[in-house]
């Protein structure tokens, strides 16, 4: 075996990692072609996600359940997670420990997972709990797969005070931020989903591999199964200063919140910024704010968070640091009558803002589940957030309200547009003539199972060449002969009524067609035609794309501008 001490670990993973820097740069080390399609649910897969399942598919290291689905929403058991921590490992030896012993009480001979569980234990990556057990059947939360991760692929710890009052996990967190590794939004207690273990796991191959940024990008929809170049990072080149936050929740406890991790990286996005709060889902921070002790070191002791309006859609609320730990709970304050304010008193250890440095804290939310009392299209926005702190050298107590803050508006959903993007080719020769294809656009997004993202209106903006006319504009879909008739006013083109047979995003993507009929003035040279979705929007002011949840219409959607360009005609 390659794996016989940490010694061996470690010259190891170093081997592995020269290796990866001698490979040509036309070679990747991991296949990164999407292969999401051999589930029957990965239309319901995030982008990140899809990029995580299709790594660790490709590796042959997870495959769907007997019904053909991945469940990337179901957690996971210690037991499932130990057997992929060590085929991951195992890709660099294929031998493993003898699995017809006892080694654990609760690891029986002829188990399908004592392997794994076996071998992990041999290695030091697991231990019994303090009743001697191992509980397979326990799902994993999100610390104990870090652990089990790190020492897998035998990453350096850090230097440790042995003095300092601290949970066990705070190590491995702040390796896993450090490493850039860590999944943002996600709790120490947190139990971790089947997508979120792909995401986490992919990303330590990846890493091991020279790779992070590579996989980075393909969690963010880029294709790079056919990239010219790979990366050839170092472990050390990932590292990133580490936090000095603290995790306030115990691992051992569990959760009764589903965590959504962001495609955006692994640290949460700041400052807050306007998102859809899809049902029974754990949102990126609705609210930020930039704390700033100017006289001595505090202590967050707790927290009070306003909102402008009565919400019945919130289940919990969390303050988070910058890397995404989790610092206290917050609950709805009853003797507010309005029902808006939260508010939380904090455990030991508090988390310490150093004298005169800046920390960015937010506040995130667990919207309740679909059916428990949530509904779609509900306005949530912050309207005072305030700390409750203690100073290390005075022990005065105070509220603080922070210096900078960002407050956005937020919405309920039970789903949401995550991509558009064009669907024909980026040039093109223009002609003139009836029925022309001007433009095609491709939508993707995800919903809660059984609702579905429908299309509703769309608005166009044209650029076009003087003496280039189009006429009797039309919208189709590439799956049925159905059009609509869209109008037209100056540079923009109207589709106010697309009905669902055009419109709701089948199994998670719908492709629309946009024609019209051409005309070209006799003295036109140069002529030039290209459709537009150009406004993403805002909560309150429509975009160019106008959908509904089933339930809930929403005039906006959470993308960058301009949203697409479909084809340049020349």
């Amino acid at each position: 075996m390659a794996y016989h001490s940490p010694t061996m670990n470690t010259t190891l993973l170093k081997i592995t990692a020269a290796s990866v820097l001698l490979m040509p740069l036309s070679v990747l080390a991991l296949d990164y072609s999407d292969s999401s399609d051999r589930y029957r649910d990965e239309a319901s897969f995030t982008t990140a996600e899809r990029a995580g399942i299709s790594v660790l598919s490709n590796l042959k290291v997870v495959e769907g359940n007997p019904n053909g689905r991945f469940e990337a929403r179901r957690t996971l058991n210690r037991a499932e997670f130990t057997k992929i921590a060590m085929e991951l490992r195992d890709l660099r030896d294929d031998e493993l420990t003898d699995g017809s012993r006892s080694c654990f009480p609760d690891v029986k001979p002829g188990d399908w997972f004592a392997p794994y569980v076996c071998e992990a234990k041999d290695l030091g990556i697991v231990k019994g709990n303090p009743d001697g057990l191992f509980h397979p059947e326990r799902p994993v939360n999100y610390a104990e797969a870090l652990k089990i991760l790190i020492e897998t692929y035998d990453l350096d710890l850090g230097p440790t005070d042995p003095l300092a009052l601290e949970a066990w996990y705070q190590t491995y967190i702040r390796v896993a931020v450090r490493k850039k590794l860590s999944l943002s939004n996600v709790a120490a207690a947190d139990m971790l989903t089947r997508g979120q273990m792909a995401r986490l796991a992919a990303s330590f191959e990846a890493h091991a591999n020279g790779e992070l940024e590579l996989y980075r990008q393909a969690e963010r929809g880029v294709d790079v199964s056919s990239s010219s170049s790979s990366s050839s990072e170092s472990s050390a080149s990932s590292d990133s200063s580490e936090s000095s936050s603290s995790v306030s929740a115990s691992p051992s406890s569990s959760s009764s919140s589903t965590s959504s991790s962001s495609s955006q990286g692994s640290i949460p996005s700041f400052p807050a910024r306007s998102q859809f709060l899809l049902l029974g889902e754990r949102s990126d921070p609705i609210a930020s704010s930039q704390f700033f002790p100017s006289l001595e070191p505090v202590l967050v002791r707790g927290a009070r968070v306003k909102l402008e309006n009565e919400n019945d859609s919130i289940q919990t609320m969390y303050l988070v640091d910058a890397s995404g730990a989790q610092l206290g709970q917050l609950s709805l304050d009853f003797n507010d009558t309005t029902n808006k304010t939260w508010k939380g008193t904090f455990p030991e250890p508090y988390y310490e803002m150093p004298k005169s440095q800046t920390r960015t804290l937010g506040v995130v939310v667990v919207i309740k589940p679909r059916g428990s009392g949530s509904s779609s299209d509900e306005l949530i926005q912050v309207d005072t957030f305030n700390l409750s702190v203690q100073g290390v050298w005075t022990n005065s107590n105070f509220d603080s309200a922070g210096q900078t803050f960002a407050f956005p508006k937020h919405q309920t959903a039970q789903g949401t547009i995550t991509s558009v993007s064009n669907a024909l080719d980026a040039m093109g020769a223009f002609g003139a003539g009836t029925n022309q294809l001007l433009a095609g656009f491709k939508f993707m997004g995800r919903s809660i199972d059984p609702t579905n993202v429908q299309i509703e209106q769309l608005e166009f903006s044209v650029s076009q060449a003087s003496g280039v006319t189009v006429t009797n504009w039309q919208l189709g879909a590439t799956d049925t002969g159905t059009r609509v008739t869209c109008s037209v006013n100056g540079t923009t083109v109207s589709c106010p009524t697309i009905p669902a047979e055009l419109g709701a995003l089948q199994n998670g993507s719908r492709t629309l067609q946009l024609y019209g009929s051409v005309a070209f003035d006799q003295n036109v040279q140069s002529p030039f035609l290209q459709v537009s979705l150009t406004q993403s929007g805002t909560v309150g002011t429509a975009g160019a794309i106008r959908w509904t949840d089933g339930t809930g219409h929403f005039n906006w959607v959470k993308l960058d501008t301009p949203l697409a360009r479909s084809t340049e005609w020349k």
